[in-house]
């Protein structure tokens, strides 16, 4: 696994999504998407966690 590797939730379906699984299915960089997490976990739209 990547470095600074963050995981998403679905509450749906209860898995989890690496950054760069989301960022290869909207074909842009990781770090766009954790600066977007980011900014939805602040507003708690979203569950952050970090990769152990």
């Amino acid at each position: 696994m990547f470095k600074n590797q963050q995981l998403f939730h679905d509450s749906r379906t209860y898995d989890h999504l690496a950054s760069e699984q989301i960022a290869d299915s909207v074909n842009t960089n990781s770090v766009i998407i954790r600066q977007i997490s980011r900014l939805l976990k602040k507003s708690s739209f979203i569950d952050v966690k970090r990769d152990c």
